[in-house]
């Protein structure tokens, strides 16, 4: 194994979050908060950014172990690097702290992947859809497997921003949009009312969160996803 990497707890909703990459560039890595997609991940990784992750964790390794500091209530990162010439080598460190050093170049590197290049290889996830201008938000369905879904109480928040990105009106509703055990799988949407009466034009911006339960084995995850779109 060439990395295995878990960020967790926080501020509620609570980070439940775990990558593990074998030395072959085959990865697994599983969401439960993020901006565009939550759920299952899995593939290979790409051979320049497979390349690029082994030296970052080769760095990392000639480092040696680092233990950051965790500001109360901050999400913890653990970058477990396995036995390293006859020595565990792991760091751990606060979910937005910069260890610098042989450490920087594989954190910055894995948080990119998180969110990004390992999204585009969905095998269980859900993605949200916006549209009519910030007025109408969906849920959807990503790649081949199924995925339990806790529906029974789902949170939606719409903050509306002006022209200079300045927070003003916000608008939430918490509605019963399904059992809590539903199971979601290829093909599956689910539209979400939004009944707000936020007022768009002159360059204003919605800021939209859906919460919903997302099931990992016999634990139930609270999920968050979002996005900020243009508000007509």
């Amino acid at each position: 194994m060439m990395l295995n990497w878990r960020r967790n707890g926080g501020f509620d909703p609570e980070d439940e979050e775990r990558l593990a990459v074998a030395d072959d560039g085959s990865f697994e890595l599983w969401r439960t908060i993020g901006w565009s997609a939550v759920g299952r991940f899995s593939g290979t990784l790409a051979d320049q950014t497979r390349d690029l992750l082994h030296a970052a964790v080769d760095a990392a390794a000639d480092a040696g172990p680092y233990e950051g500091r965790v500001p109360h209530g901050a999400a913890t990162e653990i970058y477990d690097l396995g036995e390293q010439d006859g020595a565990e080598v792991y760091a751990v460190l606060g979910g937005s702290d910069d260890p610098g050093g042989g450490w920087q170049r594989l954190v910055d590197l894995v948080r990119d992947l998180v969110q990004g290049e390992l999204l585009r290889s969905p095998s269980a996830a859900v993605v949200l859809g916006v549209a009519d201008g910030g007025h109408a938000v969906h849920l959807q369905h990503a790649g081949d497997e199924p995925l339990v879904l806790d529906l029974s109480a789902v949170q939606i928040q719409a903050t509306r921003m002006d022209a200079t990105e300045r927070l003003d009106e916000a608008w939430s509703a918490t509605l019963a949009a399904g059992t809590d055990a539903e199971t979601a799988g290829p093909g599956w949407t689910l539209d979400l009312p939004l009944d707000h009466s936020l007022p768009g034009g002159d360059g204003a911006k919605v800021q939209l969160r859906v919460f919903f339960g997302l099931r990992d084995g016999i634990t139930l995850r609270t999920a968050q996803l979002g996005t900020t779109t243009a508000l007509s």
